[in-house]
């Protein structure tokens, strides 16, 4: 809890026009292990489970963090993930394209507030870069504009080289490459909600077209190491409320 809280700080300071704050409450909910967690999964129109590690469930009254115990480096990973889409959906007014959701929740997943006395952002998730470099490389335009992401949810490679892909573009974008226009993925998001057109978006934007970022991409991912943020400012590690266990009447009605 008091790294999700000294995560929130950061992402503040990060952006400090945005709206950090929630008005309603948000509880981390944690299940023993992965197979307790299989049951609350989300599921797709056929009622099958979505093979997930995790989940944000936005309510009226309240938000919910859904997710199995695990290693604490993963778990953290998860929940930063899992925010950072709630944050996005408080801040942009417009819908986000699947790819780029995915991929700027991936982006921060890694975030650190004690690296050294500063702030890490853009870590490598260990997970995205052995998808990357141990399975076939999906063409970038069936990730951005994938024919049937339902189906896509059914295959366990396929949805890890979504996330992989994703997140590297994001990645690449952000840290390494020369774009064209300041704000890049606000000048993509903004130009594909005006005309639902992803090459136009992409050109818009990056200046080349899928076809030519997909190569750049190949390239970027073949490096031996990729880069990082790091900011000169270390977030306090504020102080949260006391995790506790439920009551079983409380479980159950949750």
């Amino acid at each position: 809890l008091s790294e999700l809280t000294r995560f929130r700080g950061a992402l503040a300071r990060l952006f400090p026009e945005a709206i950090a704050d929630s008005p309603v409450p948000t509880s981390l909910i944690l299940l023993r292990d992965f197979q307790a967690f299989e049951r609350f999964q989300p599921r797709d129109s056929r009622g099958k489970r979505l093979r997930t590690g995790g989940y944000f469930s936005r309510e009226a009254d309240a938000n919910f963090i859904v997710m199995p115990v695990s290693r604490e480096e993963y778990a953290l990973q998860t929940i930063f993930h899992e925010y950072t889409h709630y944050f996005v959906s408080r801040n942009v007014r417009i819908s986000v394209p699947g790819w780029l959701n995915e991929g700027i929740a991936d982006f921060y997943s890694t975030f650190r507030g004690d690296y050294r006395g500063k702030t890490l952002i853009g870590a490598v998730p260990p997970s995205r870069l052995r998808d990357l470099r141990s399975n076939t490389f999906v063409p970038l335009r069936d990730i951005v504009s994938p024919r049937d992401l339902e189906s896509m949810w059914r295959w366990e490679k396929q949805i890890g080289m979504f996330y992989a892909e994703s997140w590297a573009l994001v990645h690449y974008i952000t840290i390494e490459r020369k774009n064209p226009t300041a704000n890049p993925l606000d000048v993509y998001r903004r130009s594909f909600a005006r005309n639902g057109n992803h090459d136009t978006a992409f050109m818009d934007a990056f200046g080349t077209d899928i076809e030519g970022m997909d190569k750049e991409l190949r390239e970027y991912v073949r490096r031996v190491s990729l880069n990082a943020i790091v900011f000169d400012v270390e977030v306090e590690k504020q102080k949260a409320d006391d995790a506790q266990a439920m009551l079983d009447a409380d479980v159950n009605a949750l």
